[in-house]
């Protein structure tokens, strides 16, 4: 039976290669698509706040699958680079900082204290994260 990183592959897979086949034959660099993937979320971000949560829900949605296409297009077209992993990892850290700041800004006027807290707690498990991969790496 596939574990569930192995199912999670290949769903990501059968989403991102019809579409990296058709990116490939562009001239989108994928930076380019790290760089959407970051305005995507702030608009998610700006629809949260004023109260559009259904299209912000969606622009999350498709945020994620420009995140997804990024690294896929960049192994495809062997594009693949330090800086497009360090760039990716920290504009995906920006985007859900972006989110985040979004809900808390929604929530803050009504005092919800509870929401606040959890959405605090998640911007920084989001964070974290990153920090632990990188501090485990170093430690070998």
């Amino acid at each position: 039976m596939p574990s569930l990183a192995e199912l999670r592959g290949n769903l990501a897979s059968r989403i991102t290669n019809p579409l990296v086949g058709i990116l490939s034959k562009s001239r989108l660099k994928p930076n380019t698509l790290t760089f959407i993937e970051l305005a995507i979320s702030i608009g998610a971000a700006y629809a949260i706040v004023t109260g559009y949560f259904l299209l912000g829900g969606i622009l999350v949605l498709v945020s994620g699958l420009f995140d997804l296409l990024d690294g896929a297009l960049a192994r495809f077209t062997k594009q693949s680079t330090k800086f497009g992993a360090i760039l990716d990892s920290t504009i995906d850290r920006l985007s859900e900082a972006a989110i985040f700041c979004g809900l808390l800004v929604w929530y803050m006027p009504k005092v919800a204290t509870l929401e606040i807290v959890l959405i605090f707690a998640a911007l920084i498990g989001s964070f974290l994260v990153s920090y632990i991969r990188a501090r485990a790496e170093g430690l070998g």
